[in-house]
């Protein structure tokens, strides 16, 4: 770690705990080394840290960083203390290289013990070295005990030995700094899984510090993210499908970090995650509502709204996504057929308009015919929407020519005349029998089919009864009976 690599005390050649004379002294000779070139070495240039290369200012820059009590606290606690003899022999191994053997001293005189007013600088020396390690389980060490010493009753004591004894000290506000020094550090050269790892298992009061502290920054980076992506799609919807993906990409470790921190059920992780599924899903919609007229987005709007809902926390938005992927998912199937599904929904809608009369039956056929061809050849006979589609002119004509039909047979009841009446009948049904034909070369369901067969028969024997050619040319189908009734057979819509 840098912050002990180039300690302040390292820097000045001396223990944490040395007095206010001792300081002064180190400080006039490192002074006066510096002053005639000669080089500045000290003892605490152990053998295992980088090589530092003291000038004047540097030297002044350092005693300057340890005037005040707070400073000389915050450097001591990644540093050394010599307090009694054990410290001074596991310096001296240190001073000469042998690290492990200072480890040695230092572990035997902790191990399995209580923080204390007579062991503090044990542990915190032990923590220092711990700090110093490549091997993760030794700084999750060193990080415990440097925490404990804050929390324990002894932490007193440590302040007194390095700092002045009227010096008010906050163990709350000291265990934030040393948190926040911690991660400074360690964000430098470890994975965020491994700092994670490293205070997953602190006291309470240490693991809420630094949930707080490490989730802060992620927290700010997606919520910046956010901000700046939605302000951009909505002056260039677009472009929305490249700012989603840009989106997702540039904040996906930030809320890995956050689910590995908080969990996937802790509220904050809900609140930022959603808030981010929101704005990936609203993408994905503005960007294919901006392309859909000119070119097939789903592919692009797809992948953001499956982005999205791998996102979300909330079920509302995540059956809101659900939503939009079903109407692009449905979108796609009719893209192709698209020209042809507008022009026969405006024929259908313009039939309906209309006057109910047979010719206006028989040009809405005719004309929607060649384009349910076009969509049948395109998807296929079996395809459902096509069916739905064919089906419904069927019904929808059907209908309407029913009715036609028994409103005129209704009307010969109160004929005056009943030949006349029977004269006027027989063209009208004459032209209904063709429009029935012509329904009946639609491809329908076979329920559809069998509502339309029960009544284009009773229509073939309207006009058999009324001694009309029931013969259909485009069949080839010859049914002719040349009988005159007097009772009407009313048509049956079932």
């Amino acid at each position: 770690m840098n912050i002990i690599q180039e300690n302040t005390y390292r820097i000045v050649g001396i223990v944490a705990n040395s007095s206010e004379k001792e300081l002064q002294r180190q400080k006039s000779k490192l002074l006066r080394y510096a002053s005639i070139g000669r080089e500045v070495t000290s003892e605490f240039d152990f053998s295992f840290f980088n090589k530092i290369e003291r000038s004047e200012s540097m030297i002044n820059a350092a005693f300057s960083k340890i005037e005040q009590n707070q400073d000389k606290i915050n450097n001591a606690l990644f540093w050394f203390l010599n307090i009694n003899l054990f410290d001074e022999t596991a310096i001296t191994h240190l001073v000469h290289g042998d690290m492990d053997k200072s480890i040695e001293i230092w572990e035997k005189v902790t191990s399995g013990k209580e923080i204390s007013a007579k062991n503090f600088s044990y542990f915190n020396n032990i923590a220092t070295i711990k700090l110093l390690s490549n091997e993760i389980n030794d700084i999750k060490e060193g990080i415990r005990l440097k925490t404990n010493l804050i929390l324990s009753e002894a932490f007193t004591d440590f302040v007194y030995a390095v700092a002045d004894q009227t010096y008010n000290i906050d163990p709350q506000k000291e265990l934030e700094r040393l948190v926040d020094s911690l991660l400074t550090q360690l964000t430098e050269r470890h994975s965020n899984n491994e700092i994670i790892h490293f205070f997953k298992s602190s006291d309470k009061p240490v693991l809420d510090i630094f949930y707080r502290k490490f989730t802060k920054e992620p927290i700010h980076n997606i919520e910046s993210q956010i901000s700046k992506t939605s302000e951009k799609r909505k002056n260039d919807t677009n472009n929305a499908y490249a700012l989603g993906l840009k989106l997702y990409e540039e904040t996906k470790k930030d809320l890995e970090t956050l689910k590995s921190i908080l969990g996937k059920k802790d509220i904050t992780y809900e609140m930022v995650a959603d808030n981010l599924a929101k704005e990936i899903m609203q993408c994905g919609i503005d960007y294919f509502i901006a392309w859909k007229e000119t070119k097939d987005p789903s592919t692009e709007a797809l992948q953001l709204l499956n982005l999205a809902q791998e996102t979300a926390t909330q079920s509302q938005t995540s059956d809101r996504i659900k939503e939009n992927i079903k109407g692009i998912e449905e979108w796609l199937k009719t893209s192709p057929i698209k020209e042809e599904l507008d022009f026969i929904t405006q024929k259908i809608n313009g039939f309906q308009q209309q006057s109910k009369s047979i010719s206006n039956i028989k040009l809405f056929i005719t004309t929607c015919k060649p384009m349910l061809d076009k969509i049948r050849d395109k998807v296929g006979k079996t395809d459902p929407l096509y069916q739905l589609l064919s089906g419904g002119i069927v019904n929808l004509a059907l209908s309407t020519l029913i009715s036609i039909v028994n409103r005129e047979q209704e009307s010969i009841k109160y004929a005056f005349n009943k030949q006349l009446a029977l004269n006027t009948l027989k063209p009208i049904i004459k032209e209904a029998l063709e429009v029935s034909y012509l329904i009946g070369k639609l491809d329908m369901s076979a329920e559809i089919q069998t509502h339309y067969n029960n009544n284009h028969n009773i229509l073939i024997s309207i006009a058999s009864q009324l001694g009309l050619s029931t013969f259909n040319s485009n069949s080839g189908c010859l049914s002719t009976i040349l009988v005159m009734v007097t009772i009407l057979v009313l048509l049956i819509f079932a």
